[in-house]
């Protein structure tokens, strides 16, 4: 298989329907730096999964490797 063996996380726009950071179990809203895995689509406070990533290379939830 080729697939790719990182999956990428990027800036996330849309609209939050009360959606939780999967880090700090807090509401994201429209006006905080949101990131979302491109493979579970799970929500993240930016700072929070940058925080994460300095200690884990895998996605909280689906554990896919995780790049910005």
């Amino acid at each position: 298989s080729n697939e790719q063996d990182w999956i990428q996380v990027k800036y996330y726009n849309g609209i939050v329907w009360g959606q939780k950071c999967a880090i700090c179990k807090l509401e994201v809203r429209e006006d905080q730096e949101i990131v979302q895995c491109m493979n579970c689509k799970t929500l993240f406070h930016k700072q929070h999964l940058s925080q994460w990533l300095k200690s884990n290379t895998k996605c909280p939830v689906c554990e896919r490797i995780i790049m910005f």
